[in-house]
């Protein structure tokens, strides 16, 4: 009701999340992207998110991109994060009871040991998959597949990748240079990480935006994709819902 009440009284809306909130913001985007497409065609509508899991497999992909909704997602990726790399972990179902206990725990405080059996479990089966000595099992490689935008941050910058195969393949060897602690770290600290990134930026279009900006990586992140996207910043200023679940 939140949604439809936004939708009829703005010409944009953004959706935002954190973790599985960014799963839920995404779906909630595509969900109301089918619906504006017959009544309100003129809404315009984009989805970021910050350290999200992938949602579904290759064909899911293909399918947003035949709907040219592609450009209406952008993922922001912190260089070590392991939730993006979850959907890659073991889908046995002993394995993925024990990741899923693990997850849960990342909002708490993971032991020293439990963050290592995380890491280790998730890199092995990325690199398996995706690695220098990976096979060719199309349908194995293709369980889960990204779509949209996805920026992947460092402490140097930041790069845009839209090919479903080169965004795979950077995650596995970003998470291959990282190590237990900063897999865990990047997943909770997005606002200081993204930060540095955004105001680097922003300070230097902050006249073509006409706006000012706070230290807020939420606040910077939607206003550089907004106006990527060529949606005014005046126009989503009280049009904005934000759904930022983190775990």
């Amino acid at each position: 009701m939140q949604i439809f009440e936004i939708k009829n009284t703005s010409k944009s809306v953004v959706l935002a999340g954190h973790s599985l909130g960014g799963g839920v913001a995404s779906l909630s985007a595509l969900w109301l992207l089918s619906h504006i497409q017959t009544t309100s065609p003129s809404t315009s509508v984009f989805c970021i998110t910050y350290g999200s899991p992938m949602l579904g497999n290759e064909p899911f992909s293909q399918a947003i991109l035949q709907e040219r909704w592609g450009g209406n997602f952008c993922h922001i990726v912190a260089q070590h994060d392991i939730v993006p790399r979850l959907p890659f972990a073991p889908s046995s179902p002993v394995d993925v009871e024990r990741l899923r206990a693990l997850f849960v725990q990342l909002a708490l405080q993971l032991s020293d040991d439990n963050k290592a059996e995380l890491f280790d479990k998730v890199l092995a089966c990325v690199e398996a998959r995706f690695g220098p000595a990976a096979g060719d099992d199309h349908q194995e490689r293709s369980r889960y597949w990204p779509f949209g935008i996805y920026m992947i941050c460092t402490d140097k910058g930041a790069v845009c990748l839209d090919n479903g195969m080169a965004i795979i393949k950077l995650l596995y060897l970003m998470l291959a240079e990282g190590s237990a602690n900063s897999c865990i770290d990047n997943h909770l600290k997005y606002e200081d990480y993204v930060t540095k990134v955004w105001l680097l930026y922003l300070q230097k279009r902050s006249r073509l935006l006409e706006v000012s900006f706070s230290e807020s990586s939420s606040e910077s992140g939607i206003a550089l994709a907004l106006q990527s996207s060529r949606i005014s910043s005046h126009q989503v200023s009280t049009s904005m819902l934000l759904i930022s679940t983190i775990l």
